[in-house]
């Protein structure tokens, strides 16, 4: 679920990676970002510019 949403908010463009982390519970966008790539085999920056 964290997966799929996160995929909208990044795709949508209008929050930050940190605001992303934040509203999906994750206390420190590292966190998030070691999750993100474990889901998705990228980072977030890799989806959001593709």
């Amino acid at each position: 679920m964290r997966k799929a949403i996160a995929l909208d908010y990044l795709r949508s463009g209008h929050h930050s990676v940190k605001d992303i982390a934040y509203m999906l519970g994750y206390n420190e966008s590292s966190a998030f970002l070691k999750a993100f790539k474990r889901w998705t085999g990228k980072t977030p920056g890799e989806v959001r510019t593709a």
